[in-house]
């Protein structure tokens, strides 16, 4: 049975609304929460997220709900933020908020327009993903007891107690996996066919996989649609029940839930 993650925001009431209503939840099947990482999104963009910062965002969820829900950021954006950066923010959550479980997910992230506006090549971000990722990991395979170099002039220093943790990346380039399969023991990929997800767990099975989904939830029974303007799955709870007990059975750990409704309840949410 595939687990439930909760994409934030759910309602356009701002941070209090949603904690008020994640309190709430009492369905065990939703075992995580998680916030975007856009700084900068396009103006026909529909998937904008929140407007906090990832980091702040999840080290605030974490006080109320760390005992609650595992708490991801998917996906940290690579195009604005360096290895070494990321890093850093990463192990000050994990040391600052011990006892709370986090997944910093990572992904190349932006669109076309945004790329243009950082003066970067669209063409070129596979390539500049891959730069970035080679860096993490070296500073993953050189980490000792708190510090870790890539070169012997400049070195990243932190609580030794904590470790540069494995990757949890966004693709689903096969050859990407295969070539960071080591290091990496999540994926989560946008919605798939079964024919894509059968390939990437029959060539990963030992990588965690993870699908974003985006929906609207109704409470009308036997409900299951694609609305083609807004590209959103509407569902009812019964069906979308169903549609994870299938993706489970491909290997599909997790579905991440955009949730597209102007306003859901935690009773509808229960159902699930």
């Amino acid at each position: 049975m595939s687990k439930y993650g909760i994409m934030l925001p759910i309602s356009l009431n701002g941070y209090h609304s949603d904690v008020e209503l994640l309190t709430d939840i009492e369905n065990n099947k939703i075992d995580s929460i998680w916030v975007r990482d856009l700084p900068v999104a396009q103006f026909l963009d529909r998937d904008e997220g929140s407007c906090l910062d990832p980091f702040l965002f999840v080290n605030e969820l974490s006080s109320t709900f760390d005992k609650k829900f595992i708490l991801g950021i998917a996906v940290i954006n690579t195009s604005f933020r360096t290895p070494e950066n990321t890093i850093r923010e990463i192990l000050s959550t994990l040391e600052l908020k011990e006892k709370s479980k986090f997944i910093f997910g990572i992904g190349d992230g932006a669109k076309n327009a945004v790329f243009e506006l950082l003066g970067i090549n669209y063409d070129e971000k596979r390539i500049l993903f891959e730069k970035w990722l080679d860096r993490y990991v070296a500073y993953y395979q050189n980490q000792v007891s708190g510090l870790s170099s890539v070169e012997s002039r400049t070195y990243i220093k932190w609580f030794k107690d904590i470790k540069i943790p494995k990757l949890t990346v966004s693709t689903r380039n096969m050859d990407l996996l295969q070539k960071y399969a080591d290091i990496i023991e999540r994926n989560i990929i946008w919605y798939s066919q079964p024919t894509i997800i059968s390939d990437i767990k029959t060539s990963f099975p030992d990588i965690e996989l993870n699908m974003f989904l985006r929906i609207k939830l109704v409470s009308k029974n036997n409900t299951l649609k694609f609305d083609d303007k807004s590209r959103t799955i509407v569902v009812s709870p019964d069906k979308l029940r169903r549609l994870s007990e299938e993706y489970s059975t491909l290997g599909v750990e997790r579905l991440i839930l955009s949730l597209e409704n102007p306003k859901v309840s935690s009773s509808l949410l229960n159902r699930l």
